[in-house]
């Protein structure tokens, strides 16, 4: 089977975002286990360019080095960032790239040129489901499925409906149904659509999208196995990508609404994740001890008392709090933290929607030993009972080979 692998993102091991790892563990293991032959057409952004290790692997690949472009591209860029500004609708008010659209169409046509003509096709993260229409347009044999990262729709319709400024709100909301109704109808298109939880996968059914085109297979995230302990040192931990606006805005929110409640308690915040924004560094001080990114997370993990998610928008579900619950790491969080994964409140989760719940069950698992430990072990329980990677893959083999 020939299977060609779109992509938002190039993967690499030790990429820092949860997409990423979800998508460089697939392909990687596709290509190791199985004799598929594999071509992978993806973006790279600069700073990714010296991690690209797809040859180590035997993948082949078109890689698109995004940022230096010759005089062609340049003029390319203008003239789609032009209609972009015009017709806003025309990339979604600002959802997808048309540039970036043009440079992988003219990616895969050169393959088509060369005599290329994949069996498969896979679509990775949404953006890329967008460019469907156009992609199929150059190889209309091929069969279709996407790798829904998370249903996009839901995130937009949070952000619209958090949306305080009556302009911005209304803009919003023009973005969000832009996005649902396009999602909604491409996706229809396809021959099959995994997800990787099954709320997303209801979301789907209930949007009229029939249940034999969908399938839950499991992100891939890393696992802790190291022993839960009697000590643990009054650390309250945050993790994410810190450039995402769903995970700076949620720790700004939580140092401002709830560390600051903590004043008299000898409790350190402490901020682990990648590129974090200037407004939120500001808020560092001998408390609030903001990381940037740290290859190994562990050492983090098995010194905190719990880590919090405070997540108001964003959608899917979050690699972060699958981690911190394999670590048996108490997470305290909100609805939008826990979705898609079934946990039970007061047992192997903490649901808090208030300043006050963050307060009172920090306090008490910062004294209570008995109940950390005791949410700790059926926190790790729920990942390994819940998170098969060998069964998951096992599925997902054999729906793209059955197509």
């Amino acid at each position: 089977m020939k299977l060609l692998i779109c992509s938002l993102t190039i993967p690499f091991d030790y990429v820092a975002h949860a997409g990423g790892q979800t998508h460089n563990y697939y392909v990687k293991r596709l290509k190791q286990e199985t004799t598929t032959d594999i071509h992978l057409v993806t973006f790279c952004d600069p700073d990714e360019k010296l991690l690209i290790d797809l040859n180590r692997y035997g993948i082949s690949s078109s890689i698109i080095h995004t940022g230096n472009f010759g005089i062609p591209h340049r003029i390319l860029r203008k003239g789609t960032h032009i209609a972009s500004k015009i017709h806003p609708k025309i990339n979604y008010f600002g959802f997808i790239s048309l540039f970036n659209k043009c440079l992988m169409l003219i990616e895969l046509k050169k393959l088509k040129k060369n005599g290329y003509r994949p069996d498969v096709i896979e679509l990775n993260w949404t953006q890329i489901v967008f460019f469907y229409t156009s992609i199929k347009k150059i190889f209309p044999e091929a069969k279709y499925y996407a790798m829904e990262q998370d249903v996009t729709f839901l995130r937009y319709e949070r952000i619209y409906i958090t949306e305080t400024n009556t302009k911005k709100q209304s803009n919003a909301k023009k973005q969000y149904d832009a996005i649902k109704n396009t999602e909604l109808f491409l996706l229809k298109k396809l021959d099959k659509i995994f997800v990787f939880n099954d709320k997303d996968k209801k979301l789907l059914l209930a949007n009229g999208i029939t249940e034999p085109m969908i399938i839950t297979i499991v992100p891939y995230f890393k696992k802790f196995s190291f022993p839960i302990t009697q000590e643990k040192k009054n650390i309250i931990l945050f993790y994410g990508a810190m450039a995402r606006d769903e995970n700076y805005m949620a720790a700004i929110w939580f140092i401002e609404k709830v560390f600051s409640l903590l004043r008299d308690k000898d409790y350190t915040f402490i901020i682990l994740g990648s590129n974090p924004p200037q407004k939120l560094r500001k808020y560092e001080n001998d408390r609030v001890i903001i990381t940037g990114y740290q290859q190994d997370i562990q050492p983090y993990f098995e010194q905190a008392l719990c880590l919090v998610a405070p997540l108001k928008i964003g959608a899917g579900i979050k690699i972060k709090v699958l981690e911190a619950l394999s670590a048996g790491l108490p997470v305290l969080g909100s609805d939008v933290a826990s979705e898609g994964i079934n946990v039970t409140q007061g047992i192997d989760f903490f649901h808090c929607r208030v300043p006050s719940e963050y307060v009172e069950h920090i306090n008490t698992l910062s004294t209570n030993t008995e109940l950390r430990i005791s949410v700790s072990i059926s926190a790790k329980k729920l990942i390994d009972e819940n998170y098969n990677f060998d069964k998951s893959f096992k599925q997902y083999v054999s729906i793209i080979q059955g197509l």
